[in-house]
């Protein structure tokens, strides 16, 4: 027998060698291989034979689903009508191939899915649902499906859900939110796309194929990107339902996507359009717009060679700036841009809302009792660049009270971006009911004055000289309302997911066309 000093020691390095037994295993389990983009690991459901509400084209979307994932080298674990063991099982596997293989991974789900305090879960066909309660014990919380792939930092994880269709409790839960929700907290690196909108309802189809699935079927391909495939996609959608169902995008993956191989990454042209009425008939004429837009086109108009291969610039000031004019200026960018290009357009002049509650850009020859008609409306503009393949930025310079977007526009627009899942960022040099300024002492509209000195170096944002779109808009938000002390605040409108990019460089041209007076631009006051 051990004596009680013995024992002390005894215990004592049993309690150290657990510890480093622990520390060992935890350190072994956060041991990943390497992601490797060429592993390709996909797990495909459909459920469909609910003892309720049964449905019809899970079954065919899955198998469809399968077969066109396998044909880009997925290693693809198929499963139809799942019972809760049969789903446990199969989400095991999932995520232990994952684990031993990390790189992509995708999880496809159609069947009956419902939110339940703001989670959501996805259905086996076994469930016995009687109360809201028993919705935890028998269905499956997606977040947590997702959180076994997502210790993979450095690899692509995407979750694509067809599960938005009816009420699977009938009368039972009647209390239960429609559809699903993008508010659960999802993993940082995990990329969400759903067959509708939050709280909406898809349909199941009647070809024997969603109408979700089938369009993704459609539209993966060797050379489009993921999230250009997405977009693709929604507009498919919103068609074949006549714009009652729009899918849903949620997340931005940190690195592009070809189901097809790797394409040579495409050097982008960058196209400006910038527009500056200063001379009006009929209305006040204004001082600084013409001489701004021309200030934005030079600015840009420095950076072919640099993160560009060519820059087209169209500058379209006072007499030039017809209705006409800007809308043939936007149809030929529409013509020759290709994907992953970058699309300026800037606008400075008077901005006047009517009777619709819209808030219309007078050109030239825009006529002051019928704007709806001779004007430009805000949101056609950004209706039109969602439009593109590229990335764009809408520069709203206006003039009076009417230049920030409406509370009510701004809505609208950001409900479109998202539903677009477009890259299109809006910068307005105002918020709602505030005055625009200009003046001598900034050579200009003050907002042009901050856009300037970001970008040819007269405040030098980062060392390395390259100027992304979130360092010049938060530069210019702080600027901005530093030089009127409070009195007039830029807006910037993200859409959901969007990506940050490097829009340029500064470079000594810039820096010569600045001291040249080729930008009209005073010397910041120290």
């Amino acid at each position: 027998m051990l004596n009680p000093k013995t024992l002390s020691v005894f215990l004592l390095l049993w309690g150290v060698f657990t510890a480093f037994a622990q520390d060992r295993s935890a350190t072994v389990t956060q041991i990943l291989p390497q992601a490797d983009f060429n592993n390709r690991t996909a797990l495909v459901i459909g459920n469909g034979n609910y003892s309720q509400h049964p449905l019809a084209n899970p079954r065919n979307d899955a198998e469809k689903m399968a077969e066109v994932l396998r044909s880009y080298n997925f290693n693809v674990l198929l499963k139809t009508d799942l019972g809760r063991r049969e789903t446990n099982r199969a989400i095991t596997e999932y995520a232990d191939t994952v684990l031993k293989y990390p790189g992509v991974s995708l999880f496809y789900y159609a069947g009956h899915g419902v939110q339940y305090n703001n989670a959501n879960y996805i259905l086996p066909v076994d469930a016995v649902v009687e109360t809201e309660s028993d919705i935890e014990a028998e269905c499956f919380r997606l977040s947590a499906i997702m959180n076994k792939v997502s210790v993979v930092k450095d690899g692509l994880n995407f979750t694509i859900l067809d599960a938005c269709r009816n009420n699977p409790f009938g009368n039972k839960l009647t209390g239960l939110p429609t559809g699903l929700t993008d508010q659960e907290p999802f993993p940082a690196n995990t990329t969400v796309y759903f067959a509708t909108a939050p709280n909406k309802v898809a349909s199941d189809g009647e070809n024997g194929h969603s109408p979700f699935t089938q369009s993704l079927i459609n539209h993966i391909n060797d050379t489009t990107e993921f999230v250009r495939i997405v977009k693709n996609v929604n507009k498919s959608v919103k068609q074949l339902t006549n714009g009652v169902q729009t899918p849903w995008y949620v997340g931005s993956p940190d690195e592009d996507f070809y189901f097809g191989k790797r394409v040579q990454p495409h050097i982008p042209d960058l196209y400006i359009l910038a527009v500056g009425v200063s001379d009006y008939v009929g209305v006040m004429s204004l001082r600084y717009p013409a001489q701004d837009a021309a200030n934005f086109y030079n600015v840009f108009k420095t950076q072919e060679g640099t993160l560009y291969n060519k820059v087209h610039p169209y500058l379209l000031t006072n007499e030039q700036a017809t209705r006409n004019a800007v809308m043939q200026s936007i149809n030929t960018i529409k013509k020759n841009a290709r994907e992953g290009d970058v699309i300026l357009v800037y606008y400075s002049g008077h901005i006047v809302s009517a009777e619709d509650n819209r808030s219309y850009f007078l050109l030239s020859d825009s006529k002051i009792d019928n704007v709806a008609i001779t004007g430009i409306d805000q949101e056609q503009i950004v209706s039109l660049l969602s439009d593109f393949t590229c990335k764009s930025l809408l520069f709203i310079d206006g003039s009076g009270r009417s230049a920030g977007l409406s509370r009510d526009a701004a809505q609208r627009t950001i409900s479109e971006f998202t539903a677009m899942g477009n890259n299109v960022v809006v910068i307005t040099s105002t918020s709602e009911n505030e005055y625009a300024y200009e003046g001598a002492q900034w050579n200009g509209s003050v907002f042009m004055r901050s856009l300037i000195d970001v970008l040819s170096g007269g405040a030098d944002v980062r060392e390395q000289k390259l100027i992304d779109v979130k360092a010049l808009a938060d530069f210019v938000v702080r600027d901005v309302r530093k030089l009127t002390s409070g009195q007039q605040s830029p807006v910037v409108y993200l859409p959901k997911g969007w990506k940050n990019f490097t829009l340029s460089k500064v470079t000594d041209a810039l820096k010569k066309s600045r001291e040249t007076e080729h930008i009209i631009m005073p010397a910041r006051q120290k």
